[in-house]
């Protein structure tokens, strides 16, 4: 018998057939790895925007003091403390806002931190919950006895207080014998604490947007959240966040929340929360073209090819309301 091979027409419908096929997978492909890329964008902002909403929570909870009183109700002396750690000010937890280009009230030239124009930047003062107790009855003069704490050392700034009063002041000395510290006082004191009274490190966290000093393969900059403790150091919490709207709150004469502007905190009116927005971004750049994204209260038009994403959190601020 015999065979009998393809013809060039059968050969030519088998390629023709092959190539659709092929065509339609590879399409098939393409979707699926950009939708795949706009997941992962998209869960990589989301995660970076509730890990930058976690870290600012956990600041501002710690702002003034959580002990027996309201901070800012006690009577509170200063003896030699930094400006920059001070509590004794209605400054528990400052915001500084960069809507107009520069920030108000201006940021202090030593801090050296260098946010990004319009973006805010928040200020958190607090007492460190980690605090040794008073070992002997203080009756006035430059020496604080009290149980040993590692974080109280020479030139750091520390406060005495119990629910009634409280010093803040700056160690000139420290001496440590079998357990029991004296910490050395600038100059004396004339007040009175009984034993039991809490002696703490005074501490200053300040939260702003930064340039991380990289950028993507697209050649677009990668900001990050940024946190300079009470060291004078700073640390990049998370990348990709790009801006930080914070708009102070108050309550009126029927204890209803209304927003306030810096001007009427100078002015004394009190800040009981925060409402705070953050933008975040991708790092990649997996649009076909730039998507309009909503941001304080205004539609945007980005010039790249990222995924924006923004989230409003409400914080209420300890010892307060």
């Amino acid at each position: 018998m015999q065979n009998k091979g393809y013809t060039l027409i059968e050969i030519l419908c088998v390629l023709v057939i092959g190539l659709i096929c092929l065509s339609v997978f590879f399409d098939a492909f393409l979707t699926y790895r950009h939708t795949a890329r706009i997941h992962f964008a998209l869960a990589e902002t989301q995660e970076n925007l509730r890990f930058a909403v976690q870290q600012l929570r956990h600041g501002i909870q710690f702002s003034g003091f959580s002990g027996c009183a309201r901070l800012d109700d006690l009577n509170i002396k200063k003896v030699g403390v930094s400006a920059y750690n001070s509590l004794s000010a209605n400054n528990f937890t400052r915001v500084c806002s960069g809507a107009d280009g520069h920030w108000s009230p201006a940021l202090p030239d030593d801090l050296h931190i260098y946010p990004r124009k319009n973006t805010d930047v928040l200020v958190v003062h607090y007492l460190d919950q980690e605090s040794a107790s008073l070992l002997r009855s203080f009756n006035g003069g430059d020496r604080v006895v009290v149980s040993e704490l590692s974080s109280l050392k020479k030139n750091k700034d520390a406060m005495l207080v119990d629910c009634l009063h409280g010093v803040e002041f700056s160690i000139r000395h420290v001496s440590v014998n079998r357990g029991i510290q004296t910490l050395y006082l600038p100059r004396r004191v004339q007040d009175d604490f009984p034993i039991g009274s809490e002696v703490g490190q005074l501490k200053t966290e300040i939260f702003y947007i930064k340039d991380t000093g990289r950028s993507n393969q697209e050649g677009d900059d990668i900001y990050g959240l940024y946190l300079k403790n009470e060291s004078k150091s700073s640390t990049e919490l998370i990348e990709g966040i790009i801006n930080m709207r914070i708009t102070p709150l108050a309550l009126d004469a029927h204890r209803v929340l209304f927003s306030i502007s810096p001007e009427q905190i100078k002015e004394g009116k009190r800040v009981v929360a925060l409402n705070i927005e953050l933008l975040a971004c991708s790092n990649s750049a997996p649009l076909i073209a730039p998507k309009a994204y909503f941001f304080g209260g205004k539609k945007i038009k980005p010039s790249d090819r990222r995924l924006y994403r923004s989230i409003r959190f409400f914080s209420l601020l300890p010892n307060r309301v």
